[in-house]
């Protein structure tokens, strides 16, 4: 099955943007997940301020908070594609107007009239 420039114009675009996003993604929750093993958090009892709990994030904590982020993420790359999808398909549709107001003049040219001049809105003096 072969599709239209425009089509794969616009689905490479699409894609561009998809990987990027993923890519962002991806390292922020390994950054974020190796952050939040490293770090050690402190908080004062409101009671008794010289009472200082001293902790870290379990391997589970770590897991649900970087697994909710990568939910969040995917949720949110859905609606990001599409639009992706819907811009590269009109700067695909507006980069390819010209080539196909050439080609309709080209198809309508037939051997009797081969002196046709082919015009065009943007050409050269």
């Amino acid at each position: 099955m072969k599709h239209s420039l425009r089509f794969r114009v616009a689905a490479w675009f699409a894609a561009s943007v998809l990987v990027v996003t993923l890519v962002f993604s991806v390292v922020t929750i390994l950054h974020l997940r190796h952050e939040l093993k490293i770090e050690q958090w402190e908080r004062a009892h409101p009671e008794n301020p010289e009472f200082i709990l001293h902790g870290n994030y379990s391997d589970e904590e770590i897991h649900d908070i970087a697994g909710h982020i990568l939910r969040s993420s995917l949720l949110l790359v859905v609606p990001v594609v599409g639009a992706a999808l819907a811009i590269g398909w009109r700067l695909a549709r507006r980069s390819m107007r010209p080539m196909t107001e050439i080609n309709e003049q080209l198809r309508s040219i037939d051997a009797r009239h081969l002196g046709t001049r082919v015009k065009t809105a943007d050409a050269d003096a």
